[in-house]
């Protein structure tokens, strides 16, 4: 799982490696829909606690999230 702010889409993103044939993007989801997410049970317990440091960090870095 990764959480991004401000990204931009790589119009020419290199090929996927196996394991990563799978990923499903997601973009433009609102942080308070992340964090009803985070409180239905809907990730797998690692994307949960990455999800929550991500949006931790974030905090502390100056974003405003709510």
């Amino acid at each position: 799982m990764y959480l991004c702010v401000d990204e931009e889409e790589d119009e020419n993103p290199g090929n996927r490696d196996s394991e990563e044939v799978d990923l499903h993007v997601e973009r433009g989801v609102p942080v308070q829909e992340v964090k009803e997410l985070l409180l239905t049970g809907t990730f797998q317990s690692n994307n949960m606690a990455a999800a929550y440091l991500a949006l931790e960090v974030l905090t502390k870095m100056g974003y405003s999230l709510d």
